[in-house]
């Protein structure tokens, strides 16, 4: 698959046009209609397509503070293709908030294997949520603990590649703490149980 890398999003009433660049030449993909305002947030690639994250409907508009506070439900996840077309909204609102980390669990992360897993950037709801790759239902939560800080955004979320790069097996992740004054990189082993 090529590497697609998001560039601009226009919020024109209820619907998000996204711009792709990479060979070949820019791409105009335009998503289905999402609560306004709405702002693409990032793109991911994985061997089952590339997933783009959304913020909608924050009251406020869309801003860094508005993504600060986003509220459950304000995010949305779309799938496209390697040629940027849009294959279909997986997730519209429901434990998302303002998402920016996703991941696909690989077997052996136990309860939530082969699950999407998708960061929340939102100050009020931090977490990792899981949910079907193929159907977006939600199916669970992974808590993340930052001890007696602050809460701060999740940022990235990703599974190591092996050697010294990191268990395949194990999620890491970072985490803007204390209103993204200080950093936590974060390591989640198998999760067992229902």
């Amino acid at each position: 698959m090529k590497r697609l890398t998001a560039l601009t999003v226009l919020a024109l009433a209820s619907q998000a046009t996204v711009c792709f660049a990479g060979p070949p030449p820019s791409k105009e993909v335009v998503a289905p209609p999402l609560p306004p305002p709405v702002s693409f947030f990032r793109g991911n690639e994985f061997d089952i397509g590339i997933f783009g994250t959304y913020v909608t409907g924050t009251n406020g508009g869309l801003t860094r503070a508005t993504n600060f506070a986003a509220p459950l439900g304000a995010g949305a996840v779309a799938i496209f293709d390697e040629n940027g077309n849009f294959i279909k909204q997986l997730i519209v609102g429901s434990r998302l908030a303002a998402p920016w980390g996703i991941a696909v669990a690989p077997p052996g992360f136990g309860r939530f294997s082969n699950h999407l897993l998708v960061g929340n950037f939102s100050f009020l709801h931090s977490e990792i949520n899981a949910f079907n790759r193929t159907n977006g239902k939600f199916h669970g939560t992974i808590p993340i603990e930052i001890g007696a800080n602050s809460p701060g955004g999740l940022w990235t979320i990703g599974f190591g590649v092996g050697g010294s790069n990191g268990s395949p097996d194990t999620l890491y992740f970072t985490d803007g703490i204390n209103g993204e004054m200080n950093g936590l990189f974060g390591a989640i082993n198998r999760l067992h149980g229902p």
